[in-house]
């Protein structure tokens, strides 16, 4: 999870160097999916064991929603990118 931290502080130095026009929008953006990434950490610390089979649902179900906000900031990265001039 220490990954995802490292790559928010990244995003956000090349948030502060984009054009103004651009900076709001991607900050809005980043603020979301750090808001998603989060609550996912939340989740994770939360979690009580309650047995092996209520263990493997919430992996399961954590491990897809952590892929996906995987794939979001991924694809916010290249998105970012782009936008640079």
């Amino acid at each position: 999870m220490i990954v995802h931290e490292k790559i928010i502080a990244k995003l956000k130095a090349k948030i502060a160097s984009e054009k103004k026009e651009d900076e709001a929008d991607l900050q809005k953006q980043l603020t979301r999916l750090e808001a998603k990434y989060n609550n996912l950490k939340r989740k994770l610390q939360g979690y009580h064991d309650d047995g092996s089979d209520k263990w493997l649902s919430f992996e399961s179900e954590f491990n897809h929603d952590m892929d996906d906000v995987g794939k979001a900031f991924a694809d916010f990265s290249k998105k970012a990118a782009i936008r640079k001039p």
